[in-house]
């Protein structure tokens, strides 16, 4: 996380630090036993953090612990989201809404993890979405209310061994997701917020690798080597940008770059002149209109 000239990160031993960008002065250093962090959140000057066991909240100016929410109903990897300024635990084994004024917990959504596919249920808008196993006789993408009510099911017929699927993302047009056990039989699917099929387009997509990103009027993910552009409104194919190597995940769309990164690698495509740079190092965070990441234990920034 940063804001003006500091910044708020985690090591490997999960302890979150506070520190000046331009002299690298700590400000504060918060130990959290090391339990590795998994998501971070920024939310009405306190920093919240989730680890495989629990989930803190710390005062952002003075690192001091205001909240600590143990409750194995979220064990797991978990992210965290803000609804209405309060929190949201989403992991595969439910969905916790949590104030942010004493930790009280207001809503627990119990998302079946026996019968799951996807990682996590997706929050968005009145509803979330799990794309999963058998919801009342029915396999396949279900929306469910804030009030933990059913409103629709999209069947996924597992015929062709459709069991390993992962939603991409939903925004105000469509929901997209992935289906397919095997890169030869997987398929995008693209369906409005009502549950309808728009279309769908098989792809060769391997399992680990299965993110989608909207790109303007497109869709962009990663395919064998290649960087795949294709149609929002058909799924049609539009353009391939081979990648110098296999097993780059798909980050984030930025402007004109679009993010890839492996274990020790970041590239950066930009789609204004059809230019990829390759940036060594294991972690980068974007703010505004940078990219800011280590070269050893220097931060360094870069204008995108």
């Amino acid at each position: 996380m940063i804001e003006n000239n500091v910044i708020i990160y985690s090591n490997l031993d999960g302890d979150i630090t506070k520190e000046y960008i331009d002299s690298g002065e700590t400000i504060w250093n918060y130990e959290h036993s090391g339990s590795i962090v998994t998501d971070r959140l920024l939310i009405d000057e306190k920093v919240c953090f989730t680890a495989l066991s629990n989930t803190i909240c710390l005062n952002k100016n003075t690192g001091r612990q205001v909240i600590e929410i143990n409750d194995n109903r979220v064990n797991g990897v978990s992210t965290l989201k803000n609804h209405d300024n309060n929190i949201v635990i989403d992991s595969q084994n439910g969905v916790l809404e949590v104030s942010l004024k004493n930790g009280e917990v207001l809503k627990h959504i119990d998302t079946n993890p026996v019968t799951l596919i996807s990682e996590d249920p997706i929050l968005y808008g009145n509803g979330f979405y799990i794309l999963g196993g058998k919801f009342n006789g029915e396999q396949g993408l279900s929306k469910y209310s804030y009030k933990d009510q059913k409103e629709w099911t999209y069947p996924i017929d597992d015929s062709d061994h459709s069991i390993v699927s992962s939603i991409s993302f939903i925004d105000e047009n469509s929901i997209v997701f992935v289906t397919g056990r095997s890169p030869m039989i997987s398929k995008i699917v693209s369906l409005d917020l009502n549950g309808n099929i728009l279309w769908e387009q098989p792809y060769e997509i391997y399992s680990n690798f299965k993110t989608i990103l909207p790109f303007e009027n497109k869709m962009v993910f990663v395919s064998n080597n290649d960087l795949t552009f294709i149609s929002s409104n058909t799924g049609e194919l539009e353009k391939k940008v081979h990648l110098p190597k296999k097993y780059f995940n798909l980050k984030e769309v930025h402007g004109n770059y679009i993010i890839l990164q492996n274990s020790d690698t970041v590239y950066l495509y930009n789609t204004a002149d059809d230019d990829l740079e390759i940036i060594r190092t294991p972690a980068y965070y974007v703010m505004e209109d940078a990219i800011y990441y280590f070269k050893n234990t220097t931060l360094i920034s870069k204008n995108l």
